[in-house]
C-alpha cells in the first residue's frame, strides 16, 4: 500500500489561506511557457507544458513551503522531492508513475488531485532498486521492475500489490516495459540482451531478440515501446539504434546510428513513440531529444544541456499518455518535464 501524503484540496486552502498562501490552479496540462518547437514562424509539432519534481510544485508560496509539510507531517523528512529519477508511466487522467532509484520508492503523482503517494515495497519486499514502471490502463495495473532485486512486481493503480511476474527463474536485470493493447508486458533484460512478453495472466509467451545485422544479442536493451498497431520498438543502446519488429514478430529494420550531431546517437538513454509512430530518442550526451520517422530521418530535436525549462541534465526514459503528451525524465535536474504533441509531424 502506498505511504500517504494527501495534500487534499479543502485542507490546503484551510492551512494556507491564514498563511497568505495559494494554490495552483489545476491546470496542469496546460502550457505554462510559450515554448515550443520549431520556430514560432512554422507550426509548432512540440509544446512545452510543465515540470514537477515532488509535493512542493503543489504549493504556490514556497517560502512557506517547509513550515506548513512539517506541521502537517511532523518533520520535513517526509516530503519526499524526486533525487533520481528513473522512469515514468501516465493515463493521461493526471495520474503519474515515478521510479526512483536514489530513494528505493516508486512516486505516485496526481496532479488533477494534487496528491503524492509513495510505493516503498512490494508486500513484505522492499524494493531496493525500482528502474521500470509500467501501466496498464484496462486493468488499472502497474508494473514496476527492480534490477537488484531481479524481479517484476504486479500492483493495482491504488498500490496494493497484486504479486510478481515468474520468467522460470529469476530475470537478467529488468529494465523499461511497455503494455500492449491486449494487456501483454513487454520487459527488457538489460543484461541478458532480450526482451520477454508475458500474457495480462503473468505466464511467460515469447521473448523478442535482436535480428539486424550481424544477429546478435541486444546490447543493453534499455527501454521497448509498442505502437497502436501492435509495432514493437526497441531501444539498444549500446548499438546506438532502435530496431523496430511488426505485430508478427518480424524486423522491419533499424533507426539510428552512432555519432554525433543531430541524426545520430552517442549516449541514447530513453526511447517513446507517438500516436502517429514517430520515434523518440533521448541522448544524454548532448542532452536533447530526436524525433525520427520509420526510415531513420530526423524530422526534429528539442532541448539543451541547463536546469531551465524545456533544458535538459541527462534526460533519460520517455512516455506517451493516450493525450499525446510525452513525459520526459531529466535526471540529474531530479525532475519530470512534460511535453504535448502537436499532430501531422512528418505529414502522416
Amino acid at each position: 500500500m502506498f505511504m500517504r501524503f494527501r495534500f487534499l484540496f479543502f485542507l490546503l486552502i484551510l492551512l494556507l489561506t491564514g498563511c497568505g498562501g495559494g494554490i495552483v490552479a489545476p491546470d496542469w496540462d496546460r502550457s505554462r511557457e510559450p515554448l515550443a518547437w520549431p520556430s514560432s514562424e512554422v507550426m509548432p509539432r512540440i509544446e512545452f507544458l510543465r515540470t514537477f519534481s515532488g509535493p512542493q510544485d503543489y504549493i504556490a508560496d514556497k517560502g512557506q513551503q517547509a513550515s506548513f509539510l512539517s506541521r502537517l507531517t511532523g518533520g520535513e523528512a517526509e516530503r519526499l522531492p524526486l533525487v533520481g529519477p528513473n522512469d515514468v508511466a501516465a493515463d493521461g487522467a493526471g495520474r503519474i508513475w515515478v521510479s526512483d532509484q536514489s530513494t528505493s520508492l516508486v512516486y505516485f503523482f496526481d496532479l488533477s488531485r494534487h496528491t503524492v503517494d509513495y510505493l516503498p515495497a512490494a508486500g513484505e519486499t522492499k524494493l531496493l532498486s525500482p528502474v521500470g514502471v509500467a501501466f496498464d490502463a484496462q486493468r488499472d495495473r502497474l508494473y514496476v521492475s527492480d534490477s537488484v532485486l531481479n524481479r517484476v512486481f504486479m500492483f493495482s493503480g491504488k498500490g496494493e500489490y497484486q504479486g510478481e511476474l515468474r520468467a522460470g527463474q529469476l530475470f537478467d536485470r529488468p529494465g523499461g516495459m511497455d503494455v500492449d493493447a491486449a494487456g501483454n508486458l513487454y520487459v527488457t533484460e538489460v543484461l541478458g540482451g532480450r526482451v520477454l512478453v508475458f500474457d495480462p495472466q503473468g505466464v511467460q509467451i515469447r521473448e523478442i531478440r535482436r535480428q539486424a545485422p550481424p544477429h546478435e544479442e541486444f546490447n543493453r536493451p534499455l527501454a521497448v515501446r509498442v505502437d497502436r498497431q501492435g509495432r514493437v520498438y526497441v531501444l539498444d543502446s549500446m548499438n546506438f539504434q532502435v530496431e523496430i519488429f511488426s505485430p508478427q514478430g518480424q524486423s522491419l529494420g533499424t533507426v539510428g546510428e552512432i555519432g554525433l550531431g543531430p541524426g545520430y546517437l552517442a549516449r541514447p538513454k530513453g526511447m517513446a513513440v507517438d500516436s502517429t509512430g514517430n520515434i523518440y530518442i533521448s541522448d544524454a550526451n548532448v542532452d536533447v531529444v530526436q524525433i525520427f520517422d520509420h526510415e531513420g530521418q530526423l524530422l526534429l530535436y528539442f532541448g539543451e544541456s541547463g536546469e531551465k525549462s524545456a533544458q535538459f541534465n541527462l534526460p533519460s526514459a520517455m512516455a506517451f499518455d493516450a493525450q499525446d503528451r510525452l513525459y520526459v525524465v531529466d535526471t540529474y535536474n531530479m525532475r519530470i518535464q512534460l511535453f504535448r504533441y502537436i499532430k501531422d509531424l512528418g505529414g502522416r
